[in-house]
């Protein structure tokens, strides 16, 4: 049994099953952030005055913000939203419902970004009033 949950564990780590952001006690993974990340990479890696670091913190930022979009979607529309895996789309069914609810799309994320809670496991980033914030540590380098 002790080998089993040692590879197992392995595998957990080795595949980026690992969390690197709980949202509201939702999990998650590396692997959907390198997925993020690597999307993001790839739109702005021509634009020089984005660094590597930013579009870390981009990508956080971002994932963050569809987890708390895609969760509150699933408590208006259903389960069902789950399966859409185009975050835009399921951000504009969103929009749609809280504007029948005379709700600003903007004013709704801006709250649920300040009423979140998050934890960060990613080192040289926390969250802080709502936002990711780069840590810059002792030396300020960021």
């Amino acid at each position: 049994m002790l080998i089993f949950l040692g590879l197992a564990g392995f595998a957990f780590i080795r595949f980026g099953y690992f969390p690197v952001v709980i949202v509201n006690s939702k999990f998650l993974s590396e692997n959907r952030y390198n997925r993020v990340l690597e999307a993001n990479l790839r739109s702005l890696s021509g634009d020089a005055e984005v660094g590597h670091n930013e579009i870390k913190k981009l990508s956080l930022q971002q994932m963050i913000e569809d987890e708390l979009i895609y969760s509150e979607a699933v408590g208006r529309l259903g389960e069902n939203i789950r399966k859409i895996e185009e975050p835009g789309r399921v951000r504009a069914m969103l929009a749609d419902n809280l504007r029948a609810e005379k709700v600003i799309f903007d004013d709704w994320l801006h709250l649920a970004r300040s009423n979140a809670r998050v934890i960060i496991l990613v080192s040289d980033f926390s969250w802080q009033n709502g936002k990711v914030i780069a840590d810059c540590g002792s030396k300020n380098i960021c």
